[in-house]
């Protein structure tokens, strides 16, 4: 019985911590996040950032390497870029690779010379040629998608 006793207190306990911690983050629930921001404030200044988050009733910003919090009442427009840059890097990186290692199943692990006599695929410099393309498409696909990324805006008073 005193056992039960034991375990009962602990888990009424944890459980009053979940119910404390819970109501904590509540009060401050998150709406979105961006990798960059811009907020135009009601007495007309534009400040720009990184990590914007935003909250049901603020917004949190890294200005200059310190984070900012701006009240929704004093902000007028909220501004931000989704990432796509690094969405379109990502997709074209893993494309090339998918590719790569497709044709690579597709010749059967072996190819033809300029002579015709059928050779052996080394393994080495077909995943270094791999990674060499992936990492140029990274690039390619990053600056295709920063220069997608227009800011989007995303809370008006």
């Amino acid at each position: 019985m005193y056992g039960k006793v034991n375990k009962t207190l602990l888990i009424l306990s944890f459980l009053t911590l979940v119910v404390f911690f819970n109501t904590q983050l509540i009060a401050q629930e998150l709406v979105k996040e961006y990798p960059k921001g811009k907020i135009s404030l009601d007495n007309g200044q534009i400040i720009t950032g990184k990590n914007l988050r935003v909250f049901t009733d603020s917004a949190v910003m890294k200005v200059q390497g310190i984070e900012q919090e701006f009240q929704l009442s004093e902000v007028k427009i909220i501004q931000a870029k989704v990432g796509k840059a690094t969405k379109w890097a990502l997709t074209c990186s893993g494309g090339c690779a998918a590719l790569s290692l497709g044709s690579l199943l597709a010749v059967g692990g072996s190819t033809t010379d300029a002579q015709g006599n059928e050779v052996e695929i080394d393994a080495g410099s077909y995943m270094m040629g791999t990674i060499i393309w992936a990492g140029i498409f990274y690039g390619v696909g990053y600056l295709i998608g920063a220069m997608l990324d227009d800011w989007e805006t995303i809370y008006i008073k």
